[in-house]
């Protein structure tokens, strides 16, 4: 059953506004290097990208191209960013192998995407699968890693990189079938589905800051 229109829209802002949570402790484990630099700075970009589609929708609209390109640009940040950071923490040479020809099919991908279908009915649908299928291949590395990860476990527990891979491999896996559905009949039902994934996502990063914070 979907919610209605006030509830979808205050999930939809409690979405944006949860990450707020992470970002704040990663700006306190700030000094705990550049991994964890760069990923609050990745958080801060998600806020701004759900932040304008708010600030268009429920105050004042903003020119078309923002709005256009504001989703594609963050998927592309999105999945680099989730791959170096894999490759970076996974320490996983077979990873390291195949990283550079993911990367450059990533940019590759998307360039066509954005060259072949720029004003195209299919545009929508052409980023749909790109987003789905970056999707796919990070929560199968993201899984690697995460063994990986627990293989090597300190003794006072769960390291803080770990936590921070298993938010990208839940949101990742738990999500990769909604982008199929963006733009099509079933979006508003399921959407909130993808609303409520994000604010687990959020707390699986905060968790991770917050042991960075304690190291």
């Amino acid at each position: 059953m979907a919610l209605s229109i006030n509830s979808a829209i205050a999930l939809k802002l409690l979405s944006t506004l949860f990450i707020l949570l992470p970002i704040s402790y990663g700006l306190k484990a700030y000094k705990a290097g550049r991994t964890f630099q760069l990923f609050t700075f990745f958080l801060m970009a998600g806020f701004m990208s759900d932040g304008l589609a708010a600030f268009h929708n429920l105050i004042l609209p903003l020119p078309q191209p923002i709005i256009k390109n504001r989703l594609p640009v963050y998927c592309l940040i999105e999945a680099l960013f989730f791959l170096w950071f894999i490759v970076t923490v996974g320490k996983i040479n077979l990873i390291k192998l195949f990283i550079r020809p993911l990367l450059l099919l990533v940019l590759v991908s998307w360039t066509v995407l954005k060259v072949v279908f720029p004003e195209s009915i299919y545009s929508n649908y052409a980023l749909n699968i790109f987003e789905a299928a970056y999707q796919v291949i990070v929560s199968f590395l993201a899984s690697a890693v995460l063994l990986n990860l627990i293989e090597k476990q300190e003794p006072q527990g769960l390291s803080s990189t770990f936590w921070l891979a298993l938010g990208i491999f839940f949101y990742s896996f738990s999500t990769f079938f909604l982008a199929l559905l963006k733009y099509t009949f079933y979006q508003e039902t399921v959407w909130p589905i993808h609303n409520i994934l994000n604010i687990i996502t959020y707390l699986l990063y905060t968790k991770g800051f917050l042991v960075a914070k304690q190291i």
